[in-house]
C-alpha cells in the first residue's frame, strides 16, 4: 500500500487541508478500481466503508490496481454550523460539490470550432474509423487524459474555484479506472444505487447488493459517475451513427448511496463493505468466491423517481419511513401550521395531511421536520 496526500486548500489561518489517497498495486491484468467517499461533508458512512476496504486490501492484495480516497473533501467535512455539517454546498458560492466535475466530450462543436478541454467526437471518429476497438479505446483514453491536462494547465495559469480544483484532482484519478464507485448518503434514507442502463442490462449492478436502483440519464449533469461514464457512452453513440463499428463501453461508474447523512454505523458499513468486495470479486479485481445476487431488485428510470414538495409550510411529522411501500392516497406526513387556526372551533385545521399521489416506495425523507411550502420533503420510487 502506498499513501500520498494532495494539498487542496490553505486556510486564512495558514493551516493546510489535504486529501489522503491510498493506492494498492495489482498483481495481474484485472480491472482497475477507484473508490471515493465524502465529497459531501455530512455524508460519512462511506468513510467507514473505506476503512474496512483498506484493512481488507492490506491483507489481501488485489489483482487490479485499486485507489481509495476516504475523505474527498476535507473543507466540506469541516464546515459545521452548530451540530449540522454544511458540507454539501460551498458556502462561498452555493455550488454543489458533486456538480463540479468536467464534461470532456463536446457534443455539438461546429466545423472549425475547437476546445482543447473537450474531445470533438466527429473529428475523433474521422481519424480513427479504420482502427481496431482496442486501439480506439486506448486513443480515446489518451484524449481524455489530454483534456484533463489542458484543464490543469488552465487552473494553474488562472487559478480555480475550490470545488472545481478538488473535483479536477479527483477526476484525474477516477478517469484512469475501469470501475468507479462514488460513495454517498442522502438525508434520511435507505441504501440505493444510481447506475447506467448498460450495467443494469448486463446485471453487473446487482452484485453490489443494493435492492433499489435508479438508472442515470445518459447526459452530463456534473456528477463523478457521469464524468467517467458519459464520454464513453457518447463515443459509442457517435460510432453507431457514423460508422458500422460497435464500441463496447469499458467503464462502469456508480453513485452508491449508503443510507443517511450525519450518521456513521460500523455494523452497516461492514455489510456495505462486504457487498462492494463481492462486486469486485465478480469483476475480477480481487480474488475470491462470488456470491450470486439473491435480492428482488426494484429498478426505475429517472422519470419514475419523484421528488415530492410540501404543499404547506410548518412542522412535519412523517407517517412513513425510508423503504416503506405506499399506495396512492396514503398519508405520508402531517404538517402542523398554527396560522390556519383562527377560532376555538377549528383548532384541528392546524394539522394538514400530505397524501401520496401514487403507489411507490419511499427512498428518502428530508432530515428536518421544519419545512417551507414548495420545499422538497421526500423522494419516492414509483411502483405500478
Amino acid at each position: 500500500m502506498k499513501k500520498k496526500s494532495i494539498p487542496v486548500r490553505q486556510m486564512a489561518s495558514g493551516d493546510s487541508l489535504e486529501i489522503p489517497v491510498f493506492e494498492f498495486e495489482g498483481s495481474g491484468e484485472a480491472p482497475s478500481v477507484y473508490i471515493q467517499a465524502n465529497i459531501h461533508g455530512a455524508e460519512v458512512q462511506g468513510n467507514l466503508v473505506c476503512y474496512f476496504l483498506l484493512d481488507y486490501l492490506a491483507k489481501n492484495p488485489p489483482l487490479g490496481n485499486i485507489t481509495i480516497v476516504p475523505k474527498a473533501n476535507p473543507y466540506g467535512l469541516n464546515a459545521k454550523l452548530g451540530e449540522y455539517t454544511f458540507g454539501r454546498f460551498d458556502p462561498t458560492n452555493g455550488k454543489n460539490y458533486n456538480r463540479n466535475y468536467f464534461n470532456l466530450v463536446a457534443q455539438n462543436l461546429l466545423d472549425g470550432q475547437e476546445n482543447p478541454q473537450q474531445i470533438n467526437l466527429s473529428e475523433f471518429i474521422k481519424n480513427n474509423n479504420d482502427c481496431t476497438q482496442s486501439t480506439i479505446v486506448s486513443r480515446f483514453q489518451d484524449e481524455l487524459n489530454r483534456c484533463l491536462d489542458e484543464i490543469g494547465k488552465n487552473q494553474k495559469k488562472f487559478g480555480a474555484d475550490y470545488g472545481d480544483f478538488v473535483c479536477f484532482q479527483l477526476q484525474k484519478m477516477a478517469q484512469k479506472a475501469d470501475i468507479v464507485l462514488d460513495l454517498h448518503t442522502a438525508s434520511n434514507s435507505l441504501n440505493h444505487l444510481y447506475a447506467p442502463d448498460i450495467s443494469i442490462a448486463n446485471m453487473n449492478a446487482n452484485y453490489l447488493g443494493i435492492e433499489n436502483i435508479i438508472t442515470i440519464q445518459n447526459e452530463f449533469l456534473g456528477a463523478l459517475d457521469e464524468a467517467c461514464f458519459i464520454p464513453w457512452y457518447g463515443l459509442q453513440k457517435a460510432f453507431r451513427k457514423h460508422s458500422q463499428l460497435e464500441i463496447s463501453i469499458p467503464v462502469e461508474a456508480y453513485t452508491v448511496e449508503l443510507g443517511s447523512q450525519e450518521r456513521a454505523d460500523e455494523a452497516m458499513a461492514f455489510e456495505q463493505f462486504e457487498n462492494i468486495i463481492n462486486y469486485l470479486k465478480f469483476r475480477g479485481s480481487i480474488k475470491g468466491e462470488v456470491k450470486k445476487p439473491s435480492l428482488k431488485y426494484n429498478i426505475c428510470r429517472p422519470d419514475g423517481y419523484k421528488r415530492l414538495f410540501a404543499p404547506y409550510g410548518g412542522i412535519v411529522s412523517y407517517k412513513v419511513k425510508p423503504g416503506q411501500d405506499i399506495k396512492k392516497g396514503d398519508v405520508i406526513a402531517h404538517v402542523f401550521q398554527f396560522d390556519f387556526v383562527d377560532n376555538p372551533k377549528n383548532i384541528s385545521e392546524a394539522k394538514k395531511e400530505i397524501l401520496s399521489p401514487f403507489n411507490g416506495r419511499v427512498i428518502n425523507l428530508t432530515d428536518s421536520s421544519i419545512i417551507h411550502e414548495h420545499m422538497e420533503f421526500a423522494r419516492v420510487m414509483i411502483k405500478e
